[in-house]
């Protein structure tokens, strides 16, 4: 009857002692954080919406053609602004 007490107050030391350990080990990791990386700084020409298209009201072919010509430069303008942002955010 001894032995079997004995060894149940040894099981809740040891019990005891490894919650501690896990504890501690537990706080000591919550403390050192990984911090995220810090956003890279955006040129404030790039950070700019494209613009709106130019309404578009006419039946003539000449001013359709001069349209696409506007929108096919306004896209260009559009996809150069966000390859520059691509590539300032890849550096």
């Amino acid at each position: 009857m001894q032995s079997q007490k004995s060894w149940a107050i040894g099981a809740a030391r040891w019990c005891r002692r490894f919650c501690l350990i896990l504890a501690v080990l537990t706080a000591a990791g919550c403390a050192s954080l990984a911090r995220p990386p810090a956003r890279p700084q955006i040129p404030a020409s790039l950070a700019t919406h494209c613009q709106d298209l130019p309404p578009f009201d006419s039946y003539s072919w000449h001013d359709l053609a001069q349209a696409y010509i506007d929108l096919a430069y306004l896209y260009q303008e559009c996809a150069a602004m966000h390859e520059a942002l691509l590539d300032a955010l890849s550096e």
